[in-house]
């Protein structure tokens, strides 16, 4: 079966938006008239015939950057037993590399995550190394397994992260920019069912590993960034998420604070402006959905420290004309952060997406067609990596000519709007 990748780019095409009275704008200056009237996008589309795209409509799927232009796209085989991965250009849209099945053998693998540092790709992924069907009254044997991508998209290695014959779940990565490591955290169940524990371990460019201790109980990491000294990690509740650091090295959380109400915490760094982004999900009523919004600075340690900015309404579904947003995640793009979310209004099942600068206020919001899928399940959103003044985004799209994993890059101008180059 042939099936689609898809990753849209400047190179193929642009749209500009750019509200009236802004241009030249700094980003995060005085907000655009929320009712100034916003030309349609302009959608392009490039496609790469693959045979292992997903025909899962769960698959997940995750997106990292080399630094140089370059993006490394990683999704769940056809069979549900392979991770599968191909570089192309953020530039041009082109394919750097053909698509590349990274595993063997026949246990079911999901969930990949991949960061970039020390010159190349860390991914991770679950191993079932037990069936775990529906039903089931006892724990499963998944671990946790890595390997090196290199830039050109071939396999340096692969090893083992956790390979303990615990249930093992959900991994997450990121690199350690200064410091030639990653850091790699996931979920321990010890009940059926149950959400698990958080754990970690760094991981060094040579595939040996330092564990942790466990960070937290009952609860696991949904998302994790770095600044030089500070591994942010958040994670919700029922109703609430929180946060809490550690200095690179450390094998135990340094502080637990409550973020706020909303859940599926999404975080980034930006370099540019020295603060970590964070998007939240929450459902303020029974036709009620929002995306919250907050910055804190790169040594935010506290509940209150300064300049942190306050957890504010950023997006929500009737601003877009939409019936149910969710699960948004955030890239940095030079001086603001990008985020895509889910947009699951009947008939539409596509992506809307917003930004918001140091200050935490979203300047710009998209409820048009990224892509306009037309079916009847909702695209979904999937990691987001920075391209500089630019973020891209990894999502599935299960429907259409069939299920499969595209790429999306949205693009910034004149550092009041947005250029949004989209798939479709």
């Amino acid at each position: 079966m042939t099936s689609k990748l898809w990753l849209a780019t400047k190179g193929l095409a642009t749209a500009t938006l750019l509200l009236a009275g802004c241009a030249g704008a700094e980003f995060g200056g005085q907000a655009p008239d929320d009712q100034a009237e916003k030309p349609e996008l302009e959608r392009v589309t490039q496609a790469v015939n693959d045979s292992f795209t997903t025909n899962r409509a769960t698959t997940t799927a995750d997106v990292a950057t080399d630094g140089n232009g370059n993006v490394l796209v990683l999704w769940e085989g056809s069979d549900g037993q392979q991770i599968v991965g191909q570089v192309f250009s953020a530039s041009t849209g082109a394919p750097v590399s053909t698509s590349r099945i990274y595993t063997t053998g026949s246990t079911r693998k999901h969930n990949p995550r991949v960061a970039f540092g020390s010159g190349k790709y860390l991914v991770t992924y679950v191993n079932d190394y037990t069936a775990c069907p529906p039903g089931r009254q006892t724990l499963c044997d998944m671990d946790i397994e890595g390997m090196f991508v290199r830039t050109d998209g071939t396999l340096e290695s692969s090893f083992h992260i956790d390979f303990s014959g615990n249930e093992d779940d959900l991994p997450r990565v990121v690199a350690l920019s200064d410091r030639n490591q990653f850091y790699v955290t996931f979920a321990r169940r010890t009940a059926v069912f149950a959400p698990g524990d958080g754990l970690g371990t760094y991981v060094n460019p040579d595939g040996t590993k330092v564990m942790g201790s466990k960070l937290l109980t009952g609860n696991w990491v949904h998302d994790l960034a770095y600044a030089p000294g500070n591994i942010m990690m958040a994670w919700y509740g029922a109703s609430t998420s929180s946060r809490g650091h550690m200095a690179p090295g450390a094998t135990a959380l340094q502080s637990q604070i409550l973020i706020g109400t909303g859940i599926y915490p999404s975080l980034a760094f930006s370099p540019t402006l020295g603060r970590f982004g964070l998007a939240v999900w929450h459902q303020s009523g029974s036709n009620s959905f929002e995306v919250r919004t907050q910055t804190l600075p790169s040594g935010c340690f506290t509940a209150n420290c300064s300049g942190l900015t306050p957890l504010q309404v950023g997006l929500t579904n009737t601003q877009i004309g939409a019936s149910v947003i969710i699960s948004p995640e955030v890239s940095a793009a030079g001086n603001h952060f990008q985020f895509v979310v889910a947009n699951e209004s009947p008939g539409y099942k596509g992506l809307a997406s917003g930004a918001f600068g140091a200050s935490g206020f979203v300047h710009t919001i998209h409820g048009g067609t990224i892509p306009d899928a037309g079916c009847g399940s909702a695209a979904r959103p999937f990691g987001g990596a920075s391209l500089g003044s630019q973020g891209a985004f990894a999502f599935s799209m299960p429907c259409g000519t069939g299920p499969a994993v595209k790429g999306l890059k949205l693009s910034q101008f004149s550092g009041a709007d947005l250029i949004f180059n989209v798939s479709n």
